[in-house]
């Protein structure tokens, strides 16, 4: 299902049951501002990802979507957050490296000049 097309999915299918926004917004405790913002698409202005699938099934559940319909929609934006989190778990990843090398090749330069030295030094 393409993201596009499920506020206007979502829009359609309060209208056709005559549901108000004003309800959604009494009944389901979801501030005004999200509702509307479901209704529009425009995912980006949620707080977070949990925001915006907890007010996505909250509202979908208003509506009367059955379970397979509500998971097929979440399911858009879950597949989308497990890329982004596999994503900065390998960002993470090679920061982690990185910050390994910055310690040990220092250390590893130490030791050698030291035992260089110390060795140096012995023989004379």
């Amino acid at each position: 299902m393409e993201r596009n097309r499920i506020k206007d999915i979502l829009k359609e299918e309060r209208e056709k049951k005559n549901i108000k926004i004003d309800e959604i917004v009494e009944k389901t405790r979801i501030p005004l501002k999200y509702v509307e913002l479901l209704e529009k698409g425009q995912w980006d202005k949620f707080p977070s990802k949990v925001h915006l699938l907890g007010y996505m099934k909250i509202y979908c559940e208003y509506i009367g979507f059955d379970e397979n319909r509500i998971e097929e929609i979440l399911s858009e934006f879950k597949n989308e957050e497990d890329e982004e989190n596999e994503e900065e778990i390998e960002n993470n990843n090679k920061d982690g490296k990185e910050k390994m090398l910055v310690i040990i090749l220092p250390l590893i330069f130490f030791t050698i000049y030291f035992f260089t030295f110390y060795l140096l030094s012995g023989i004379e």
